[in-house]
């Protein structure tokens, strides 16, 4: 990597491109392949097919902050820079500030993922470290707690904590079950029934 000074365009990846003034035509001899060099009206280069996207990358990563120089880098690189420095400004906008360069992609979205699906958790009255949970935890945590959220506009008051999803889940069908044949003015307690036996309570109540 070639030595930056202070506001030096970032050099991402190894330089694999060079540029000049001018097109260097290489000496050809006889049967020599024509070169794939293409010169425009006034003897400059036209772009390499992938510049005009190195060059729109570039411009995108100045935005989010970070300065490079897309002659210096590939698009790949390029595309790979640009990934984690979003993915790093939206952790910024959940609270975490992290450097993108420190970093895989695959590290920085497994974090934005844990980061916001713990802030989803706090908006429903759960506060969660999500650097000490795996992501599998927190949406398991999220789907009880959003699960027992409803269950609570249904009058039913159910710890999340202290049940699995599933009878969690069958709490809320049962209950919703309930409240709809007394919707059509029969009322039962939905504890002392099976799903099956709501729902074909709920049918019966349709043929009437």
């Amino acid at each position: 990597m070639p030595p930056q000074g202070p506001g030096s365009p970032l050099t991402i990846g190894i330089p694999d491109l060079t540029t000049t003034t001018s097109a260097k035509m290489p000496p050809q001899g006889p049967g020599s392949p024509p070169t794939s060099t293409v010169l425009s009206r006034d003897d400059s280069p036209i772009f390499a097919a992938d510049d005009e996207s190195r060059v729109s990358t570039a411009s995108r990563l100045k935005r989010l902050g970070v300065d490079v120089d897309w002659r210096n880098n590939s698009l790949s690189d390029l595309l790979d820079a640009e990934s984690r420095a979003s993915t790093a400004a939206r952790l910024q906008r959940l609270g975490v500030d992290v450097h993108w360069q420190k970093y895989s992609l695959s590290e920085l979205l497994d974090m934005e993922s844990r980061a916001s699906t713990a802030s989803r958790l706090k908006r429903l009255g759960v506060n969660t470290d999500w650097k000490q949970n795996s992501l599998s935890s927190l949406l398991d945590a999220e789907s009880r707690a959003s699960t027992a959220d409803r269950l609570k506009r249904l009058g039913v008051v159910a710890d999340w904590r202290q049940n699995s999803l599933s009878t969690l889940l069958d709490k809320e069908s049962r209950a919703s079950t309930a409240d709809r044949l007394k919707r059509r003015g029969v009322n039962v307690d939905w504890r002392q029934y099976t799903l099956g036996d709501l729902l074909d309570m709920e049918s019966r109540a349709w043929r009437r």
